[in-house]
């Protein structure tokens, strides 16, 4: 007998249903946690929270309590919406972790001062129903109420949940049937019966190929592809004339869902350095790809509009030029902005679909072009302005939903799965199902914090963090997969075309739990399952050799190239890190893709050296420092926006005011005080960043161009040339130990680049910008004798300190001609040294000034390359 409907429940932690409908789940109603907590609400007389309203309730909460001080004001003046919905996500994920209001008295966790502020005004606000807060409620009621609910069936353990539910759950236990969600391990590999089979292929191409020629060789009745390779598949499949769902006219949904989403957040007044650069990258972006290369680059490498976007965009159409410019200026009513870009995507699409007749990729452009222009008339027509509202209206519209018909042919119904993180719905159990990688990490649905910031809010509260959230994601697939693999009709494929790309938990459970054989794509065709040895798919296949792990050195049977081109930071990592110096600049092996954009020690002290330079270009005579010394509050207001627009852009973001504002007063202060240095010890002139390029320095038998720049070539009354080179910090006594130590490479390089163009060895030193501090080594000093000056105890001269780093150049120079390199891996002892007693001495207080965590170098842009980046790497 099935109990009736409305009394049974099926709770997934997720807003949604597994891929394939559970065989229990007859006579369930099947709920996703919010959807339960309403259900629970309406269900006990409660009034039903609703989101809409919450949002609209912190809205106001913020408009009347934000005063300039905060953090957030200014954002909030550009954006209200956005920075609402931002503040509330903060407080919900707090208060799901114990949080009630306290101060959090933690450096790491001091984003969030603005919640502890805010957190009394919630408390009288509906905009206080969080999820925790709901649970709450709900608890105090069930103490005395019942729910008419007989049975919640988990689908994740309760176990995983976060510690409010747990406790609801305990309540509702003591009324209802809890059925918790079995263990794994109960699914034990004597239940399995589909076949499993692992291929290893090419590549992402032959993968797809090889599924092709499969599903064509099965004809299987229902068929699944989980895949991340999407528009791949799409193309491939449409050569053998095989029906996919939507077909291409998925392939340009997807990808107008993309584009449209990208163009919506470029335009909604909240500035995101990550999205400009997606908008860059992606392959419609409306100009011309090399360009757009360029502009990506630079707007990675500067981290902003940097002086040489006019000269690379020159030539574009004013309207798309505009799109860059205005970008951190801008409000949320940029409707026509919006049409313009998806027009000039849409003209793109077209011109394609025009040229690529006969070819894989027609259908698709043909597709994409008409489901642009359908979106971009109904923008057109709509009455609100603000791309906040458009990108609403076209989800709640579903104008950018996945197709929900399928094509005719001769398989009567495929189901794809786009990503492992969001599965469609499957209500028939498929015959075959092929796996086709990469599986990368799918992205966590709470707020992006930083890593510090998990771990200190984890010291205090049973914070429900990402990987918390990882373990529900990997329970569910899990379970998913047993119900795909325990099926006796059921064949199952693994195409791995590389172990780096099979970085998903769910693709690890196939190859760790059910231990697929390993076998040719031919035998599957024949209907053999043998374990064999790996066969190729493609004949021209390139064989892969990685860098060996565990291992201090590579010996290569050829000479290592040395370029003609050098800098001081060059220098320094061929000194010290020489894999690094060969993997970046002789391989040229750089990172393209944009990480989490940070407001870090390097882009401040990137906007600093911008406001020097630009001070002292205008100003570098000591005649004009008084008068520009008195004006100095408004020459500061007056540039320092404009130089971060250039060079900061991250400092725009949403939350960042505060952070700006620091800034901006720490650099005023740092060039006050130098004025001040300058003044009292007559120097009379400032050269600010100062060219390397043009001049040539000899290092042993090598002759290089020189790049960069130095930061400030200061000459006193008696004629004296010092240089001068910024950094934003000294932690822990850093450069200073350099100095002291006779490690002070950068500064030694620009000293002998100096001398060999000018003939003169100038002193050398280090002002620090944040503290102010000068730092220079005993002899270099007496350039500053009437200020407080932190005075390193080195009397070496500048010329005796290079010869050392030009005899440890000239060692590793031979070690390349030997085709030996050394791999920056720290656990591993180095054996390879230098005869020259001062050289092997610099060397080694090198290695002794650096952590002793050798697990990790945070500083090695290849840990992953030499092998020893994460535990067990080989």
């Amino acid at each position: 007998m099935i109990v009736p409907l409305e009394y049974c429940v099926s709770l997934n932690f997720f807003e949604r249903q597994h891929a394939l409908q559970l065989k229990n789940g007859l006579g369930q109603q099947h709920l996703g946690r919010l959807s339960f907590l309403a259900l629970l609400e309406s269900r006990l007389a409660l009034p039903v929270i609703e989101e809409q309203t919450r949002q609209e309730a912190m809205l106001a909460l913020l408009n009347d309590s934000l005063s300039i001080q905060d953090a957030p004001y200014q954002s909030f003046q550009v954006s209200p919406s956005v920075v609402s919905r931002q503040l509330l996500s903060w407080y919900d994920t707090l208060t799901l972790a114990g949080w009630q209001g306290e101060p959090f008295n933690d450096k790491a966790l001091s984003r969030f001062d603005i919640m502890v502020k805010l957190y009394p005004l919630l408390a009288q606000s509906y905009a206080k129903w969080s999820e925790a807060a709901r649970i709450n409620r709900l608890i105090s009621v069930l103490n005395t109420e019942q729910t008419g609910i007989k049975r919640i069936t988990l689908e994740q353990p309760q176990a995983f949940y976060p510690a409010c539910w747990q406790a609801l759950f305990k309540v509702l236990a003591q009324s209802l049937t809890l059925v918790d969600a079995q263990p794994l391990s109960t699914l034990s590999n004597d239940t399995l019966k589909a076949g499993i089979y692992r291929v290893k292929t090419a590549g992402a191409l032959a993968s797809c190929y090889a599924a092709a020629q499969l599903w064509d060789n099965y004809k299987p009745s229902r068929a699944l592809v989980v895949t991340e390779l999407a528009e791949l598949f799409d193309q491939v499949f449409d050569s053998y004339q095989l029906p996919v769902v939507g077909l291409s006219s998925e392939n340009a949904n997807r990808l107008a869902i993309q584009i449209v989403n990208l163009a919506c957040r470029l335009f909604d007044g909240q500035y995101q350095f990550e999205t400009l650069h997606a908008i860059l990258v992606h392959p419609l972006c409306p100009i011309d790809f090399s360009l757009a290369q360029q502009l990506a680059r630079s707007l990675a490498n500067n981290k902003g509009f940097a002086e040489n976007w006019p000269q690379l965009f020159a030539d574009l159409p004013v309207d798309q030029q505009s799109w860059l410019l205005q970008l951190p200026k801008q409000n949320d009513e940029n409707k026509e902005k919006l049409i313009s870009l998806l027009k000039a995507v849409q003209a793109k699409c077209a011109k394609r679909y025009a040229v690529t007749e006969g070819s894989l990729d027609k259908a698709l452009y043909g597709n994409l072009s008409a489901k642009l222009t359908t979106i971009i008339d109904k923008i057109a027509v709509l009455s609100i302005t603000s791309t906040l509202e458009i990108s609403r209206f076209l989800e709640d519209a579903q104008l950018i939903q996945q197709a929900s018909h399928s094509k005719m042919g001769a398989v009567n119904a495929q189901y794809r799965i786009e990503g492992l993180a969001q599965p469609g719905i499957v209500l028939h159990q498929p015959d075959l199902t092929l796996w086709c990688g990469p599986y990368l990490q799918s992205e966590h649905q709470l707020p992006d914090w930083h890593k510090s910031e998990w771990q200190s809010l984890n010291q205090k509260y049973p914070a429900f963090s990402p990987a918390a959230l990882l373990q529900l994601q990997h329970y569910d697939w899990q379970h998913f997969l047993a119900n795909v693999a325990h099926s006796a009709s059921q064949t199952v494929v693994v195409f791995e075309h590389s172990s780096e790309s099979t970085t998903h938990p769910l693709f690890d459970e196939i190859l760790h739990k059910y231990k697929p054989k390993t076998i040719e794509w031919t035998q599957l065709l024949n209907g053999l399952a043998v374990e064999t040895t790996q066969a190729p798919l493609c004949a021209d296949e390139v064989k892969h050799l990685p860098l060996p792990a565990n291992n201090r050195y590579l010996k290569l049977d050829v000479a290592i190239p040395v370029t003609d081109e050098m800098s001081a930071s060059r220098f320094e990592k061929l000194i010290f890190k020489p894999s690094d110096f060969v993997l970046n600049y002789i391989a040229k092996l750089r990172k393209q893709r944009l990480e989490q954009v940070e407001v870090d020690n390097m882009l401040k002290g990137n906007v600093a050296h911008k406001v020097f330079e630009t001070f002292f270009k205008a100003f570098p005579n000591s005649s004009q420092w008084l008068a520009a010394n008195t004006n100095l509050d408004n020459w500061i207001s007056q540039h320092f926006t404009v130089i971060a627009e250039q060079y900061g852009l991250p400092l725009l973001e949403a939350g960042q005011h505060l952070e700006q504002l620091r800034l901006q007063q720490t650099i005023q202060r740092a060039l006050q005080a130098l004025l001040n240095y300058f003044t009292a010890n007559g120097i009379v002139n400032v050269q600010s960043e100062l060219s390397l390029q043009g001049i040539a320095l000899k290092i042993g038998q090598h002759h290089f161009n020189l790049l960069g720049n130095i930061d400030f070539v200061l000459t006193n009354q008696q004629g004296e040339v010092f240089l001068l080179d910024a950094k934003w910090s000294n932690s822990g006594d850093k450069k200073s130990k350099e100095l002291e130590e006779n490690r002070a490479v950068q500064l030694y390089f620009y000293a002998a680049a100096y001398h060999q163009a000018f003939k003169i060895w100038p002193k050398v030193g280090f002002f620090i910008v944040e503290s102010t501090h000068l730092v220079c080594d005993s002899l270099s000093a007496s350039f500053f004798p009437s200020s407080d000056v932190q005075m390193v105890k080195n009397a070496e001269p500048i010329g005796q300190s290079w010869q050392v780093f030009e005899t440890l150049a000239n060692w590793r120079f031979e070690q390349f001609r030997n085709g030996l390199l050394e791999l920056n891996d720290p656990r591993f002892e180095i054996t390879e040294q230098p005869e020259d007693p001062a050289a092997k001495e610099i060397l080694a207080r090198y290695q002794k000034s650096q952590k002793a965590d050798k697990e990790r170098d945070p500083y090695s842009d290849y840990r992953y390359l030499v092998g020893w980046a994460i535990e067990g790497a080989q």
